[in-house]
């Protein structure tokens, strides 16, 4: 199995950092471990249930890091901050998705989108003339939010640039810019900013376990 070596290291480090991830696993250990005779026992079902569900947390990044274009390590510290202010990883997931559907119809013509765009003075390209990434635009739209006053047209903006997700992305937004970089040192801190490299070894993993 490529790279399980590397993975199983590297989840030694990072076990502790994904308890938000792992928190139902622990109380599926818990209850599992109440029906074996044992301390030992118990304890060596509980770590591999917490260990799997490392694993799956890493390898759902590593999906949505392929679907979206953004790196994992960027995402997981983005979910982090999403998480902290009240938002699920999924709101963020569709926010994301969201913002780079219309970016794309942005910089393809869509008027009504380009226009949403420019009422908060972000540009959906890159100075290299690229369109910028999903994460980036996040950040950059965090920087007008947290300028713009709470109420209906912020709440408006909001849907029309990240859909249905808009709404419960604000608090995120809020934190502009500079607080998304605080969380993100927060993610590190705690370790629980996942590597890309750890992300793809628990996708490998699972693969081999399909």
């Amino acid at each position: 199995m490529a790279g399980i070596g590397s993975l199983i290291i590297n989840l030694g480090a990072n076990l502790a950092g994904l308890r938000q991830d792992m928190a139902q696993a622990e109380q599926i250990a818990a209850k599992a471990g109440k029906a074996i005779a044992g301390g030992l026992a118990a304890g060596a079902v509980g770590l591999a249930v917490i260990t799997k569900a490392a694993i799956d947390a890493a390898d759902k990044l590593q999906d949505v890091s392929n679907r979206i274009g953004v790196s994992v390590t960027s995402l997981s510290e983005l979910k982090f901050a999403a998480e902290q202010s009240g938002a699920s990883f999924d709101t963020l997931n569709r926010g994301l998705q969201n913002i780079g559907k219309n970016a794309a119809a942005a910089a393809s013509g869509n008027k009504g989108i380009a226009a949403a765009f420019d009422a908060v003075g972000v540009s959906v390209k890159a100075a290299s003339g690229d369109l910028k990434q999903s994460d980036e635009l996040f950040k950059d739209l965090a920087d007008k939010f947290a300028s713009l006053k709470d109420g209906p047209e912020k709440s408006a903006l909001a849907l029309k640039l990240f859909g249905k997700a808009g709404s419960e992305l604000i608090p995120v937004l809020n934190e502009g810019k500079a607080g998304l970089a605080a969380f993100a040192d927060e993610a590190k801190r705690l370790n629980v900013s996942v590597s890309d490299e750890l992300a793809k070894n628990a996708s490998e993993f699972n693969d081999q376990l399909d």
